[in-house]
């Protein structure tokens, strides 16, 4: 009797565990990291190129002060929208002095000029005081307007002066009584002007005023000058070619902007007389010249400061590239003239015309019967309109 072995089943085989590639892990990653490292250096080099070259125009050009100001006059030439306020004063002999406050703008072809005035008038023993009216004129496309505010009271005060210095020891008026019935009766005669212009808006157009046709074809070029951008960029290219505005010196920071002292000595006079020169060439010029106007304001010799002793200071936005305040001085003989403006670029808005403005003709005929007639010049509307009658 055989005895069965029993039988095993064969026990399964275990597939041996799988290795990581550790070569393949190393190598791969090294192929991919030298592109990664070439990339990266070609990258890391452009921008170090593109650092160097942006410091260097930042150093040569941006930060150059004699191109920082180039820029900033052409822009100021440029703009078509900007708002103007300062003070002009007028100095001379004998404590004699005017101010003259002004805030202006221009925005979308139409400009807007306001003015207050006071006069100084010195002497030997006192000094007068007095303000003259203020003047606001809008100018549109198809009119300008015009505004006399305080007429009432300038007058007064001018009659008040007149008045104590005639009634002053030696003068014609003695007692007050007379004073007062003078001063009453020489108000009277300005009446009619106060009336009609003290406080309203007056409304001229090109037919109003008696102008040749050489004077109405130069406000046209004029015109066309402020708003055609070819004729600006032709103005701004002139200027870019014959920079006449050299920086004598660097004034450093002062309120956010940067100041330059400009050389108006021999030294540059050349350069101003070539740019006077090339703005003459100037489609802008040449318009004015078909009109018959005169070139005496390109006149090269009016730019030799030789005579008078004069300083130009121009602050500018650094980062804007925009003239921001100018200053001037001159002076000669004992007289003297300055100028401060500040300037703001594109806060100006349209100036639209008044809708209660009176017109010029019906205000001069009102003139024309008051006791101021002999001093309003007849128009050619007054002088229709008699011509008629007589005719009738």
């Amino acid at each position: 009797m055989s005895i069965q072995q029993p039988t095993t089943a064969p026990a399964e085989s275990t597939p041996p565990a799988e290795q990581p590639p550790i070569m393949g892990a190393i190598n791969k990653p090294k192929k991919k990291n030298r592109k990664k490292l070439i990339i990266s250096l070609v990258v890391g080099s452009l921008v170090t190129i593109g650092l160097i070259a942006g410091l260097l125009w930042y150093l040569l050009v941006f930060n150059n002060p004699q191109r920082a100001l180039e820029a900033s006059i052409v822009n100021a030439i440029m703009s078509k929208n900007s708002v103007t306020e300062g003070r002009l004063t007028f100095e001379g002999k004998g404590n004699q002095k005017v101010t003259i406050k002004l805030k202006s703008s221009d925005a979308e072809k139409t400009q807007e000029l306001q003015a207050d005035i006071t006069v100084n008038a010195g002497g030997s023993d006192k000094s007068i005081q007095f303000s003259l009216p203020k003047v606001n004129v809008r100018n549109t496309e198809d009119a300008t307007y015009i505004k006399l505010d305080n007429v009432r009271s300038s007058i007064e005060t001018a009659i008040d002066r007149y008045m104590e210095s005639v009634s002053s020891p030696g003068g014609a008026i003695s007692s007050r009584s007379q004073t007062k019935s003078l001063k009453e009766t020489m108000l009277k005669q300005f009446e009619t002007l106060i009336n009609e212009i003290d406080g309203h808006w007056i409304k001229i157009s090109s037919d109003d005023l008696e102008q040749s046709e050489e004077a109405k074809c130069v406000m046209n070029a004029v015109r066309r000058a402020k708003d055609d951008t070819a004729v600006r960029e032709e103005i701004a290219q002139v200027y870019r070619d014959n920079n006449f505005l050299q920086i004598k010196k660097d004034l450093g920071t002062k309120d956010g902007l940067r100041g330059f002292e400009i050389d108006l000595s021999d030294a540059t006079l050349e350069k101003r007389k070539n740019f006077a020169k090339a703005l003459s060439e100037t489609t802008y010029a040449k318009k004015i010249k078909e009109c018959g106007g005169s070139s005496k304001a390109l006149d090269t010799d009016a730019l030799d400061f030789k005579k008078v002793d004069v300083s130009l200071k121009l602050w500018i936005d650094n980062s804007k590239r925009q003239v921001r305040r100018v200053e001037f001085e001159g002076s000669s003989e004992g007289n003297k003239v300055s100028l401060e403006t500040g300037v703001m670029y594109g806060d100006a808005k349209k100036v639209e015309a008044p809708s209660d403005a009176k017109d010029l003709k019906d205000v001069m005929k009102k003139l024309q019967s008051s006791p101021l007639s002999s001093f309003v010049p007849k128009t050619s509307t007054s002088t229709n309109s008699v011509s008629d009658a007589d005719e009738a």
